[in-house]
């Protein structure tokens, strides 16, 4: 007889004997049979050796803060016993989870157990703005807004010193779904404010290059050709755009893009003195001789001259000025991004960053840096506490 003949032999006994039960059909048993193959089908994390580990009745869940399991059965997310994990220990705060939430006083001592959340609204950058000047304040869904940190002018006590909530630690099952209140606040705030002022510098270009143009024709000299003339450069016939500067030959008084006037001359005969000034290439190839100095248009090219002093003077001011705003923008990057000084290329298509055409982009996802056109792509990412369409790279995108 087969090993297989005795097992079956054994079921038939089994189910025929009525010893202890009534006799049950054989559909009855298959179907407890699979009810408890599809209950108890999780895999088991460590490979025992006894016949019955803990493991193989118990959910899988851990803890990511204190390691303790779920103390529920396996499957208790899919049948629908509890749709949460549990664990009656007492977890372990740690700050990279910030595992601590407010419960109010008042539910409590009522026999309910009410989470105290924030009114400020974590989807949008002008939420955590707007709470700078109207301060915090906790609501309870059974009892309204339970603290107000600006209620007075000044001596305001924090929540837990109020009396009306006390902070428990929570453990943590699943770090992507487990997302810290206020994570990434300051970064959204630096995109909002980066998105406004990129739309009202992008709404002025067109406005400040027209003022622009006409301030320097009103201080250039008289044998300088117009900005609103200059339609294309003299020399390579190349057109002039918005976003195109113009330069004028100090000598023949021409427009030229930046190639075809980038040569340097001293220029005496119109009064710019033996110091060499920016001249087309025809210009930079008359040769000097004694008569060319002359003090004529001294006070025309004078005004010229100060007017560049005090244009390269504010270049550099502004430069200046943008050095805190990228001491700003790098504490508030996230803990898991990328720091800006050791990216040299880009992740996805390994082109060098930054550029002076293109700055690094981080995914928000995975935190590294990369180009605009390999992180064109905005999805959500929960995870890491962007509920709204954010920028991700073309890897994390196509998942």
């Amino acid at each position: 007889m087969t090993n297989f003949d005795s097992l079956k032999t054994m079921v038939l006994n089994e189910v025929g004997s009525t010893a202890a039960r009534s006799k049950r059909e054989v559909r009855f048993v298959l179907k407890a049979l699979r009810a408890l193959n599809e209950k108890f089908s999780g895999g088991i994390q460590d490979d025992r050796k006894h016949l019955f580990p803990v493991e193989f009745f118990s959910c899988q869940a851990t803890c990511q803060s204190c390691k303790r399991r779920c103390e529920l059965s396996m499957g208790h997310l899919t049948d629908g016993s509890s749709t949460e994990h549990k664990c009656a220990e007492i977890c372990i705060y740690q700050n990279q989870y910030q595992n601590a939430v407010y419960c109010c006083i008042t539910c409590e001592r009522n026999g309910h157990r009410e989470l105290a959340f924030s009114t400020e609204d974590q989807n949008s950058w002008m939420g955590p703005a707007k709470s700078v000047f109207s301060g915090m304040a906790l609501n309870c869904n059974r009892c309204g807004v339970i603290y107000n940190s600006r209620e007075f002018w000044y001596g305001n006590p924090s929540p837990e010193e109020a009396g009306t909530v006390k902070t428990e630690t929570c453990h943590v099952w699943d770090v992507k779904a487990f997302v810290p209140a206020g994570v990434n606040t300051a970064r959204r705030i630096v995109d909002g404010v980066t998105v406004i002022s990129g739309v009202v510098a992008e709404a002025s270009k067109a406005p400040t290059a027209a003022l622009a143009s006409w301030a320097a024709d009103m201080i250039a000299p008289t044998y300088w050709k117009s900005n609103s003339e200059i339609i294309e450069c003299t020399t390579c016939s190349k057109i002039f755009d918005s976003d195109s500067s113009k330069h004028h030959c100090r000598s023949c008084g021409q427009g030229f893009c930046e190639n075809c006037s980038n040569f340097l001359r001293p220029v005496p005969e119109r009064g710019w003195g033996v110091t060499p000034v920016r001249v087309c290439k025809p210009c930079s190839l008359i040769p000097l001789s004694s008569n060319m100095f002359t003090e004529e248009n001294t006070d025309e090219v004078r005004a010229r001259k100060v007017g560049e002093f005090v244009a390269s003077t504010l270049a550099s001011f502004s430069s200046v000025l943008s050095i805190p705003k990228d001491l700003i923008k790098n504490s508030a990057q996230p803990d898991y991004w990328e720091p800006d000084a050791e990216i040299k290329q880009c992740n996805v298509c390994s082109k060098d960053l930054p550029t002076p055409k293109e700055r690094t982009h981080h995914c928000r996802d995975c935190g590294k840096g990369v180009c605009n056109a390999c992180s064109s792509n905005k999805t959500p990412v929960p995870y890491r506490g962007w509920n709204t369409p954010v920028r991700v790279c073309d890897n994390c995108f196509k998942g």
